[in-house]
């Protein structure tokens, strides 16, 4: 599940100011570049979080 099905399905059952999102992706499943290519939001998240680990671990 991307995290834009996660928004869509959750996000229309509470008010934006009770949302806050700690999400991580843990794992990379098979085929996962082809995910990518169809969920732009899910890899500008994996990228985002790749680039923060990186700079608090190595920079």
């Amino acid at each position: 599940m991307g995290v834009s099905s996660v928004r869509e399905k959750y996000e229309l059952a509470h008010p934006p100011e009770e949302w806050k999102y700690e999400l991580r992706i843990r794992y990379l499943p098979k085929g996962f570049l082809n995910q990518f290519t169809e969920d732009k939001p899910t890899l500008n998240f994996f990228y985002q979080q790749v680039k923060s680990d990186y700079m608090l671990e190595i920079a």
